[in-house]
């Protein structure tokens, strides 16, 4: 159910929703302020979301980390509707041969959980992401990805007061 509710506010966040107006965030890195964004509350949830968001022109892009630790992805475009059931993307990094990665489609946004820790390295070391889904091919901004994926942890580790 806390997972429900969590996607349910990242899509009205990345929709751009009344309630998303409320979000707060910062940029992770002061000197790259088109970057990354850590969100620091959402609305109706009392937790730190320890989430990151990158805007895109094609799609967006929200990183966090599952309980056990694994990146998962959330891309949305406001124009999105009605997508769902689980499919393989291509994952194609700065342009590199595509890596197979499986998605679910729920509404206005694919989830992936990165699994692969070669994916997750090229990811970390990365400017731009295509992905080729069934319903078409987007790219989006993901330079920063490193230090958004250990704000990312910091933020869980301050929240939960655990590691990861």
């Amino acid at each position: 159910m806390r997972t429900r509710v969590f996607v349910i506010m990242l899509s009205a966040l990345t929709l751009g929703l009344p309630m998303a107006a409320h979000a707060q965030s910062h940029a992770i890195d002061p000197k790259a302020p088109n970057g990354w964004q850590m969100l620091d509350s959402l609305p109706t949830y009392n937790k730190l979301p320890c989430t990151a968001r990158m805007g895109g022109a094609e799609i967006n892009v929200n990183l966090s980390l599952n309980n056990d630790g694994i990146p998962f992805l959330v891309l949305a475009r406001p124009d999105w509707r009605d997508l769902r059931g689980d499919a393989v993307a291509k994952v194609s990094v700065d342009g590199a041969a595509a890596d197979d990665q499986p998605v679910t489609m729920i509404g206005n946004l694919v989830l992936a959980l990165v699994r692969d820790p070669a994916l997750v390295q090229k990811l970390r070391g990365g400017r731009s992401v295509a992905w080729t889904l069934p319903i078409g091919r987007f790219e989006g901004r993901i330079d920063g990805f490193d230090g958004a994926l250990t704000a990312v942890t910091a933020c869980i580790v301050k929240r939960d007061g655990r590691g990861i």
